[in-house]
């Protein structure tokens, strides 16, 4: 068995209370200590060497991205799911294909099948986070040879087993945004009108503006909206799941491909301006920015972000720039790619450990393995305990102690909280020590 490491030692009071020192090696292990009916978080105290194999292992990860087996075709777009598992990948066009479609994968990638061919170029899709439900943006073939008719949009609720128009007017759909369930959907046509649904798409209802609204999305759990009137500078934002909206301006007047985080904690988005590129990151909403200094003065289109915004990932439309990382929320960043192609889609599982790029050339993944956290609370007389839904399969385990410990899986199933995209186990506070961690099978 495999697990990530972090080995710590217990303050309580006035008193340090430690065991013996970990087993020599880079692992790391996430381990919390209740005692008495109470928790106490553990600190932190890996060894320098594990540390420093870490960054190494962190570095070496930085130098590109893997190019995966999807099949030819000008992609137009990309999705996945919480995990990184399932993808979604939206495009205008594929060998032996006179129309746009999508395809899917259901293992990071590795294998792809045809999921749906739309009436038209397929510009984008959208997925809920177990990839169960999925909503593809399209414009017919009319007028033709340049497909810009209206369409409906298209959504399924099986994997993209199956696919159905919704409930959507006919129109030349550009772009769409979902919520974790997949049943807030939100998408804009190609003059930038909004629409929303709060039912998967059996029925809409009209955005904030008439026009213009280019950058929109919502919070995994659907109940905060935003959407971007470019021309204007506004940003429209929603707290009651598109009922009603209040507006802000916007530092510049203008961002690029403004986000909202998962947990509908941070929006982020850059602006150009007079050649420079600036970070732009709001925790209320859009009522006040901090702007932050980025390493490029490439134009900027492509954004993605981890649940909680902490890590993201960048990307130029022209062949000058390249993919930038960042791990710290947009504090310092790293080039991880050069080469020199067109990012039109970039996607991000929840804890940031697996990304995917797709350009006119393929799709691209990369991955570090993650070092989930561990989180402990009180609910009333209980105990949650949570961390973000991992790339990777990790399993929670309990022992009595820390002197030979017999790790034993804890059985409970964890619940999905879409609010933050944690998984969730609630138990009753026991009385006595106990020790948990997250392992790999």
């Amino acid at each position: 068995m495999k697990y990530t490491r972090s080995y710590f030692d217990l303050t309580k009071s006035d008193r340090l209370l430690s065991w013996p020192a970990p087993p020599a090696g880079p692992d790391f292990e996430a381990v919390r200590v209740l005692h008495a009916g109470r928790y106490r978080r553990l600190l932190l105290a890996a060894s320098l060497a594990a540390c420093a194999l870490l960054l190494l292992a962190r570095t070496a990860a930085a130098t590109g991205w893997t190019l995966i087996s999807a099949p030819p075709a000008a992609w137009t777009a990309i999705a996945c799911s919480a995990d990184g598992r399932k993808l979604a990948a939206a495009c205008s066009g594929a060998a032996s294909l006179t129309n746009g479609a999508v395809y899917t994968s259901t293992n990071y990638g590795q294998t792809w099948a045809l999921s749906f061919v739309g009436p038209g170029f397929v510009f984008d899709v959208a997925s809920s986070v177990d990839g169960s439900r999925l909503a593809a943006a399209c414009v017919s073939n009319t007028p033709f040879p340049l497909p810009s008719g209206p369409s409906p949009i298209f959504v399924s609720s099986d994997a993209g087993a199956s696919w159905t128009p919704s409930g959507a007017p006919l129109r030349p759909w550009r772009w769409v945004a979902s919520s974790g369930d997949g049943h807030t959907l939100l998408a804009t046509d190609a003059t930038g009108t909004l629409a929303f649904s709060t039912n998967a798409g059996v029925t809409w209802g009209s955005g904030p503006a008439p026009a213009h609204l280019f950058y929109f999305g919502c919070s995994a759990d659907g109940s905060k909206l935003f959407a971007e009137d470019t021309i204007n500078g506004i940003l429209y934002v929603s707290t009651n799941a598109g009922a009603t909206w209040g507006w802000h301006g916007l530092p510049g007047g203008e961002l690029d491909d403004l986000i909202l985080s998962a947990d509908g904690r941070r929006l982020i988005g850059l602006g150009s301006r007079f050649g420079l590129v600036k970070l732009y990151t709001s925790t209320d909403l859009g009522v006040t920015w901090q702007a932050s200094d980025f390493p490029t003065s490439q134009c900027c289109e492509r954004l993605a972000a981890a649940a909680d915004g902490s890590v993201l990932v960048y990307g130029t439309i022209n062949t000058a720039g390249g993919l930038y990382l960042s791990t710290d929320a947009g504090l310092h960043w790293t080039q991880t790619d050069a080469s020199g192609t067109n990012w039109v889609s970039l996607a991000a599982s929840a804890d940031g450990s697996r990304l995917f790029a797709a350009s006119y050339l393929g799709i691209y993944t990369y991955y570090v393995p993650p070092t989930p956290t561990l989180n402990v609370a009180v609910s009333n007389t209980n105990l949650v305990l949570s961390w973000t839904v991992p790339s990777t399969n990790f399993v929670l385990q309990q022992a009595a102690g820390l002197e030979n410990p017999n790790w034993e899986a804890v059985t409970n199933a964890p619940a999905l909280n879409l609010t933050n995209l944690h998984y969730e186990i609630t138990a009753p506070a026991a009385h006595r020590k106990a020790f948990y961690r997250l392992a790999t099978p």
